[in-house]
């Protein structure tokens, strides 16, 4: 008799469970992705000053987005997200008056879910001062220690400003 009470029991609980959970609204709609466009502009700042004597070849560094980049309200990549940069050549700089070199491509930024975004920009090219011929002019009237002199390191200030563009249409979530 037991038995036949709590199998009783159980089956009103069960229905009890049933029919308050058809009143309870679970809200599954979610919002479509939105399309950021190609071409969409963005503006970088360098997080850092970054130097010919510093760098390595390949190195990744850190930019930051200025403004929000909205498509419509929605904001897809909050001011402060960080953008990828990558040396992509580099010389340091060298006797006889060589100067150093740096060439900087934005490669990419994090959208608001940290998904990354391809992004194109004009490279970044910075040159040191070419000091050869005061170096070999020098070497030749005053002395060959002056063929040790070394060119100027290239550099890119801390906060330089460089738009970049959405390469392709992206979907966000």
């Amino acid at each position: 008799m037991n038995f036949l009470k709590n199998i009783k029991n159980i089956s009103l609980s069960l229905i009890l469970a049933g029919t308050m959970m058809s009143f309870i609204s679970i809200d599954t709609h979610t919002d479509p992705p939105v399309k950021l466009p190609a071409g969409t502009s963005i503006l970088l700042t360098s997080v850092q000053r970054l130097s010919s004597d510093s760098l390595v070849f390949g190195q990744i560094v850190d930019f930051k987005v200025i403004a929000d980049v909205k498509v419509g309200d929605k904001t897809v990549i909050p001011a402060g997200a960080i953008a990828k940069g990558e040396v992509s050549l580099l010389e340091h700089a060298g006797f006889v008056g060589k100067p150093g070199q740096i060439q900087i491509r934005i490669k990419s930024v994090e959208d608001v879910n940290g998904k990354k975004i391809p992004l194109m920009a004009p490279l970044i090219i910075r040159k040191g001062d070419d000091l050869k011929a005061l170096s070999i002019i020098l070497g030749i009237l005053i002395s060959l220690f002056f063929l040790l002199l070394m060119g100027m390191k290239a550099v890119v200030a801390r906060a330089t400003v460089v738009e970049a563009k959405v390469e392709k249409d992206t979907d966000i979530e």
